[in-house]
């Protein structure tokens, strides 16, 4: 297959068709228990592509469950990177009667992002949101809030 591939792809090639193999050997002698005896044959099973099938919905799965009596909103911070601002933004949130169920962080340069999933009642949505914009500590941060449906 070398004679029709570039020589710049030949690498990436390898590696991805090396990590490809190595998922399924991992899936087919894995430590699953709950298909153990399944995974006793030397080569690929109907449980084999279970296995990875449920590895696949567990990487793509949402890592929030919606509570459905409760407002959900994200809430993304954008500004310098500054020592304490992710604590300010937690500390009004939860001051708020909102709870962070999942978050992300990153910083660029001198650059710092927070993206904040918040449930909140509903009734309380639009103090949170007045308290985040109206916050003197938070005023050098650009904060945005949507509601997620």
């Amino acid at each position: 297959n070398f004679a029709f591939m570039p020589m710049w792809a030949r690498i990436p090639w390898v590696a991805g068709t090396s990590l490809l193999w190595t998922c399924i050997l991992s899936a087919m002698r894995g430590g699953d228990v709950s298909h153990g005896q399944d995974l006793e044959a030397p080569f690929p099973t109907g449980t084999t592509f279970t296995l990875v099938k449920e590895g696949l919905d567990d990487i793509f799965a949402s890592p929030v469950d919606e509570e459905k009596e409760m407002a959900h909103v994200c809430i993304s911070g954008a500004g310098p990177d500054r020592v304490g601002h992710v604590a300010r933004m937690a500390r009004t949130i939860a001051d708020a009667g909102g709870n962070v169920t999942y978050s992300k962080m990153i910083r660029l340069g001198q650059e710092h992002v927070s993206l904040m999933h918040v449930s909140i009642p509903p009734e309380k949505r639009g103090e949170l949101i007045h308290k985040l914009h109206n916050n003197e500590d938070l005023k050098r941060l650009n904060i945005r809030a949507s509601s997620l449906v």
